[in-house]
């Protein structure tokens, strides 16, 4: 979908602001070893889905920085982890669902967030080599 620039931007703002407060407002307090338990991220998945990557991608690292530093306020553990696993992770998403089967779907979907915990799984240990993790 071809939006212009005004489009585009509502909507990385509009996604950002979504995963964001829905994000802060589900959070149950789970954690698995420093990353938390995320239900929010059918916000951006949504909008890769129906408004492309770059809508996906931007507006969910946008918003899981937002709301990393509201959590826990270190922002070089959120750029290196959070934001770059939610733009690669929903990016993908957008880019490879091109075709709504529910097959090609549950592929994309499973592939984009395994994608998105590697790199989550190993920002987070690499971090923790180095540094302490946010609850710990």
């Amino acid at each position: 979908m071809k939006l212009n620039k005004t489009r585009l931007y509502m909507l990385i703002s509009l996604n950002a602001a979504l995963y964001t407060a829905i994000g802060y407002l589900t959070y149950a307090g789970i954690i698995v070893p420093g990353v938390r338990f995320w239900p929010a991220v059918i916000v951006p998945a949504v909008f890769s889905v129906l408004f492309g990557p770059l809508v996906g991608g931007v507006g969910a690292a946008i918003g899981i920085f937002i709301s990393d530093m509201l959590s826990h306020g270190l922002p070089f553990l959120s750029l290196t982890v959070g934001v770059s696993s939610n733009f690669v992770a929903f990016y993908f998403l957008g880019q490879y669902v091109k075709s709504y089967t529910l097959r090609r779907y549950i592929l994309v979907s499973t592939v984009s967030l395994l994608i998105g915990s590697a790199i989550i799984g190993v920002g987070v240990w690499g971090w923790s080599q180095f540094f302490v993790l946010p609850g710990s």
